[in-house]
């Protein structure tokens, strides 16, 4: 990857690798401090949205959270409700603790 496209769109975002995604951030980086030198304004701008959409991009791909239950490492997007347990949790944890636990008070409440 040695130029990025003119637009920056959320696809294109997805289909890079980690690493890719990182090289991008780095030529973005490097024209938005290109870009400082420019005497329109608009060029500026549009350099540093560029900029912004990618470092965003990169920041929500590496967050992450523990589990509630486990403490696994896992991205907020991919986390469970664990009531009637606090926090979020993992697909195993869900599948194995608390959804069992969501059965037993319904059947529970039923009799």
């Amino acid at each position: 990857m040695e130029q990025l496209p003119d637009r920056i769109t959320t696809k294109w975002m997805a289909s890079l690798s980690n690493e890719e995604l990182m090289v991008a951030c780095d030529i973005a980086s490097a024209e938005h401090e290109a870009s400082l030198g420019f005497q329109r304004m608009d060029e500026r701008r549009q350099a540093r949205r560029r900029l912004d959409k990618l470092i965003s991009a990169c920041t929500a791909r590496f967050e992450t959270m523990k589990c509630s239950l486990c403490g696994k490492r896992i991205q907020p997007k991919l986390s469970h409700n664990a009531a009637p347990l606090e926090g979020r949790c993992c697909l195993n944890c869900n599948a194995k603790i608390v959804i069992p636990i969501r059965i037993y008070a319904y059947l529970s409440n039923i009799k």
